[in-house]
């Protein structure tokens, strides 16, 4: 909480904006959800950002902004000349979804189906990678990534690929991609049974 006090004011010293994107922020199994950043901006400073892509289905292709009262005018004026390629009939329908509070509903009966694949994913890799992972970002979110110990994150992933498993390298979200050792692991679209399977072939390729 105090690193986004700290951010936020420095956005206000700095006349400067920050970009939120809070795409995921429903699924949180440990601990108290964390505010948005948006939530606690006294200054004005956030424009935030989010999706339906995670928490109803990606084929909406639905997202929202929401601005601070100084950009509006100018975003107005700029959107004035974009194409709008989502669904007026979906937008009005998830309107309506979400007025009646059967979004509400639905995203917590998804947390509950999400923690539960999670707590499977996670307790296997305990019992079958324990001595060669470490697990990163079981807090919340579709997807955790593995920090490895001794093996290399390419060779990894290339492995895995022959053996029909997923796993995919967070290298463009560094700063300094040769210092990368993780793996991310996605969880949200796979059964029980698979995620079990998946890390059962994932152990034969370190």
């Amino acid at each position: 909480m105090q690193k986004r006090y700290d951010l936020l004011k420095w956005a206000e010293h700095q006349d400067s904006y920050i970009i939120e994107d809070d795409y995921n922020s429903e699924f949180r199994y440990i601990g108290k959800p964390i505010p948005s950043l948006k939530s606690l901006d006294q200054f004005d400073r956030v424009i935030y950002l989010g999706t339906f892509s995670k928490n109803l289905l990606p084929a909406v292709r639905c997202c929202y902004m929401i601005l601070p009262d100084s950009l509006v005018e100018s975003a107005e004026a700029m959107l004035q000349q974009q194409t709008q390629n989502c669904s007026p009939l979906l937008q009005r329908a998830i309107a309506i979804f979400m007025r009646k509070g059967y979004f509400e509903k639905h995203v917590r009966r998804m947390k509950i189906t999400y923690q539960k694949k999670q707590q499977i994913l996670v307790q296997t890799i305990k019992e079958q990678l324990e001595d060669k992972v470490e697990i990163v970002g079981q807090q919340g979110g579709l997807h955790i990534l593995l920090k490895l110990k001794n093996t290399n994150a390419d060779t990894l992933i290339e492995r895995a690929m022959k053996v029909g498993v997923k796993v995919y390298s967070p290298k463009k979200y560094w700063l300094n991609p040769d210092e990368v050792s993780y793996i991310m692991l996605g969880f949200g679209g796979v059964n029980s049974k698979d995620i079990v399977e998946g890390i059962t072939k994932l152990k034969s390729c370190f």
